[in-house]
């Protein structure tokens, strides 16, 4: 927070020299450090469930992950649930 502070000058802090793109960095960590999958295609995945037919199971899900885009542990652990 005092970053950001800094960067726009707010709540009393003055603004210094270097910190003018706050915009910027905000929107870099957001894409760097951020969520890596589409919210939407990833609640539609978690609503898939096992009726019985293990291939049309694998088909919805790979479909709604080519959209979250979920890999790993975390693809196993959705699976698994």
């Amino acid at each position: 927070m005092t970053y950001g502070n800094q960067m726009t000058g707010k709540i009393g802090h003055l603004r210094q020299g270097g910190f003018e793109l706050w915009d910027v960095f905000f929107k870099q960590t957001i894409t760097r450090f951020g969520p890596t999958h589409d919210e939407k295609a990833l609640r539609k995945m978690l609503k898939v469930r096992y009726k019985h037919d293990i291939n049309q199971f694998h088909l919805e899900f790979d479909n709604w992950n080519v959209e979250a885009e979920v890999t790993g542990i975390a693809f196993r652990k959705l699976i698994r649930d």
